[in-house]
């Protein structure tokens, strides 16, 4: 538990921190043979100075895995394993700490990702492993209400053998309006489409954004204005982007383009990408590639969602499962899981990232948030 006094004046905390010159960087760190203090670590980034302090365990877990933030609240939401079942944890922010709030267990096994309603009235799970999603209301507090709906997905494209014979949900998240929830389904090569319905807090089905054959479409982004929707292919190491109709709630294909060269992936046994982010100007993207273990810089162009490559910077760690950009817009902070590392770089006003010889160390990290984004 945290020692720090609980925080009351919750607007003042989010535009402060948007003001700091020092914003928390939250860490999922996950179980593995080699972890022995799984658990959310914390540390702190100097906007001013681009230095990363020590990170330091905030709350013991068996597991921790990726992260979200409630849009309003100094809320702090993370799935894993918490005393010995499959759950999603609320926590309270409390300056540099933590305090727990509660949690709810997940029903159909472990969570691969979390995704919060941009009004802060629903979080959704979705499980890699069982195929499922989960839908859990949000109190006016933030605290997790009763699971109010599972949803089973079903089939797969079967194109990549093993990794594609049944459905894998790897993403959850919502639109812009948070009239619909979007899950890339790896497994299916579908990223499916839910209508939101807030009288009942469940999801109904409302369509399908389909991927390039044996993409594996593993996360997803909006662009900074809501038309143009971003989906990180996993297996093939791509981008898909597509024009969105909000009123609609569809999408079309605008282009796909690789992360890496064949040439560059060729040089490595095993290659998938892992994560992607918008830069908070809407003018860059960026890509995880697991095996090369590097950030993949793109520029985006705003009238027509097209991409451009500006570079692939590696990260100076091993396995890049997740990473973050900071609120300014400056900073990028990079995960390496295998490494037991967290690294820094500089964002210039090209896009590219320059690495500022700043790391510190925590154990096997999949998750990577910054208080008050």
């Amino acid at each position: 538990m945290s020692k720090f006094p609980l925080i009351s004046l919750l607007p003042l905390f989010l535009a402060s921190a948007l003001t700091a010159e020092t914003v928390t960087v939250w860490l999922a760190s996950a179980a593995n043979r080699s972890n022995k203090n799984p658990g959310l670590y914390q540390t702190t980034l100097d906007l001013k100075k681009g230095e990363l302090g020590q990170a330091e365990l905030a709350f013991e877990m068996q597991s921790v895995g990726f992260l979200a933030q409630h849009p309003t609240l100094p809320i702090l939401y993370g799935i894993g394993r918490f005393q010995g079942n499959n759950a999603v944890v609320a926590w309270q922010v409390e300056g540099s700490g933590v305090e727990f709030l509660n949690h709810r267990q997940i029903q159909t096994g472990g969570a691969a990702h979390v995704g919060v309603h941009p009004a802060g009235n629903m979080l959704v799970t979705a499980q890699y492993g069982a195929g499922t999603v989960e839908v859990f209301p949000l109190k006016p507090d933030g605290s997790l209400a009763t699971r109010s709906q599972i949803i089973q997905h079903n089939g797969g494209s079967r194109v990549v053998e093993n990794r594609q014979n049944r459905p894998h949900p790897h993403w959850a998240g919502f639109s812009p309006d948070g009239k619909f929830v979007f899950i890339p389904d790896l497994g299916m090569d579908q990223t499916l489409i839910y209508k939101v319905d807030f009288q009942y807090n469940e999801l109904m089905k409302h369509g399908a954004i389909d991927a390039p054959p044996g993409g594996g479409p593993r996360h997803m982004k909006f662009s900074k204005d809501g038309n143009y929707i971003f989906i990180l292919n996993e297996l093939t190491l791509s981008v898909s982007s597509y024009k969105y109709d909000a009123a609609q709630g569809s999408a079309s294909l605008v282009e796909t383009v690789q992360t890496l060269s064949d040439e560059t992936k060729s040089k490595e046994i095993f290659n998938s990408a892992s994560e992607i982010r918008i830069h908070p100007s809407g003018n860059f993207a960026y890509t995880g590639n697991r095996g090369n273990d590097s950030i993949t810089a793109f520029r985006i162009n705003q009238s027509t969602g097209r991409l451009t490559k500006i570079e692939h910077e590696p990260i100076r760690g091993v396995w890049p499962r997740n990473f973050q950009i900071s609120p300014d817009g400056n900073w990028i902070v990079v995960g390496g899981a295998h490494s037991n590392t967290v690294s820094l770089f500089r964002i210039e006003a090209t896009g590219e990232l320059t690495y500022v010889r700043q790391i510190t160390n925590a154990p096997n990290i999949i998750g990577v948030e910054m208080t008050g984004r």
